[in-house]
C-alpha cells in the first residue's frame, strides 16, 4: 500500500468492543436508533445481525453488496461478515438492531429442523454473507411490537428476563413465518451502477491478495477512472483502496483465529508483501499487534448504528 493508504486505514474499519462483549455476556441484543448514522465505518462481529429498518431510507454495505434499506427491509447479516449501513442525510431513519449469538440461533434452527420446521433457517444467508427482505405490512407490525417489547426485557433485566427475551426472539421468528405470504428477498437496489459496484467489490474479494491496478479496473468497465472513483464512493461510501484496505485487514484477523500460521505467511495470504509494514497497520487498525491480538483470542468488533 501507497502512504496515501496508510492515511486513511484508520477510517476504514471501525473496532470496539461493545457488540461482542454484549453477545458474551448475553446471546441475544436489541437497540432501536431514530437518529442520522454518525459513524458509518465497515466493521464485522462474531454473531447475526438482524437491521430492520421501519422509516427513512439508506444503504446497507454488507459482504460484497449493496442492498437499498427503506421501511419494511430487513437485513440479515451473516457473522464475520464486514457492512457498514448508511443514511440519507437530515431524513428521520428508524431502525432496529437486533444482534444474536451465531451458537445460539444455530442450535435455535437445528431444534426446529428436528421437528421438519424451517422458519429458523429460511431467514438466514446461505451461499451469501448477507440477504435483503422486503417485509410486509403485517410483518412490520408485529415485529415493532416483539423487538420493543425484547429491548425494553434486555434494558431492564427484571426477573426471567432471559426466559422473556427467549421467548420473544422465538416469538420474532414465528411472526416471519405466520406472515410470510409467499415472501420473497427484497430489491437490493436497481441499475446498472449498483451492479458495476457489486462486480468492482467481488472483483477487489477475488484478488486482494494483488497490487489493485485501478486501470485494469477502468479497462474492463470502459469507465474513466474519476467516474469509477465516484460511483463506488456514492454507492459505498468508501473509496476501492479504503474497501481493499478493510478487506485485507479483514482477512488478517480470520487467519490470526483460525490458525497458527507465523505472521509472515498471515501477512502475505492477506495481500501484504511486508511483515513490518503489516504490523504496523495492524497495530494502527486494532490498537494491538497481531500477535497480541492472536494470544488475546480476540474477535471481530462491532458497534450499533
Amino acid at each position: 500500500m501507497t502512504a496515501e493508504d496508510q492515511t486513511v486505514v484508520q477510517e476504514v474499519f471501525f473496532v470496539d468492543d461493545v457488540t461482542n462483549s454484549a453477545l458474551l455476556a448475553f446471546p441475544v441484543g436489541c437497540v432501536s436508533r431514530t437518529r442520522e448514522i454518525q459513524q458509518p465505518f465497515l466493521h464485522a462481529h462474531d454473531g447475526y445481525e438482524l437491521y430492520m429498518c421501519l422509516s427513512g431510507r439508506g444503504k446497507m454495505l454488507a459482504g460484497g453488496r449493496v442492498h437499498e434499506v427503506a421501511a419494511g427491509s430487513l437485513v440479515v447479516i451473516h457473522p464475520g461478515a464486514l457492512h457498514m449501513p448508511r443514511s440519507v442525510p437530515k431524513e428521520p431513519f428508524h431502525r432496529y438492531i437486533v444482534s444474536i449469538d451465531k451458537d445460539y440461533l444455530e442450535e435455535l434452527a437445528d431444534k426446529e429442523s428436528g421437528f421438519g420446521g424451517n422458519a429458523v433457517t429460511r431467514w438466514l444467508p446461505k451461499e451469501e454473507p448477507s440477504i435483503c427482505w422486503q417485509l410486509n405490512g403485517r410483518q412490520v407490525l408485529a415485529l415493532q411490537d416483539i423487538l420493543a417489547q425484547l429491548e425494553r426485557e434486555l434494558d431492564e433485566r427484571k426477573e426471567c428476563f432471559s426466559l422473556a427475551a427467549h421467548s420473544l426472539v422465538l416469538q420474532l421468528f414465528v411472526a416471519l413465518g405466520r406472515y410470510q405470504e409467499e415472501q420473497a428477498p427484497g430489491t437490493t437496489g436497481n441499475g446498472e451502477r449498483k451492479q458495476l459496484v457489486e462486480e468492482m467489490m467481488g472483483l477487489v474479494a477475488e484478488g486482494y491478495r494483488e497490487t489493485l491496478r485501478i486501470e485494469s479496473l477502468c479497462r474492463r468497465f470502459h469507465l474513466s477512472r474519476s467516474y469509477l472513483h465516484r460511483i463506488f464512493k456514492q454507492e459505498t461510501g468508501l473509496s476501492i483502496t479504503e474497501y481493499l484496505i478493510a478487506y485485507r485487514i479483514n482477512k488478517a484477523k480470520e487467519s490470526l483465529e483460525s490458525s497458527s500460521l507465523p505472521l509472515a505467511e498471515v501477512a502475505l495470504s492477506s495481500g501484504f508483501q511486508d511483515l513490518s509494514h503489516f504490523c504496523r497497520m495492524f497495530k494502527r487498525l486494532t490498537g494491538v499487534t497481531p500477535g497480541h491480538y492472536r494470544r488475546s483470542g480476540a474477535g471481530l468488533k462491532g458497534y450499533h448504528a
